[in-house]
């Protein structure tokens, strides 16, 4: 399982990483319905482009984080 893996790594409990999935899954919640409106708003391929680079950059973020804190805000920011 990839929670242990990561919780290994990091050295935290598999309880504290669960944090990293609930962080990307409230984010999903609330952005999913504003889909629509954000991308009428800004522009379908505006709002497409921002989300890639936005992903991409937190992506990163995830990838190089150190400890606990910074995986949870990568994923939040992921989502």
């Amino acid at each position: 399982m990839a929670l242990t893996q990561v919780a290994g790594a990091i050295g935290a409990t598999i309880e504290d990483v669960a944090w990293v999935i609930t962080a990307y899954a409230i984010v999903n919640v609330i952005i999913i319905p504003l889909t629509g409106f954000l991308a009428e708003y800004f522009g379908r391929k505006n709002y497409y482009q921002a989300a890639i680079i936005s992903f991409t950059i937190a992506s990163y973020g995830c990838a190089s984080s150190t400890h606990l804190g910074e995986l949870v805000a990568g994923r939040f920011a992921q989502g």
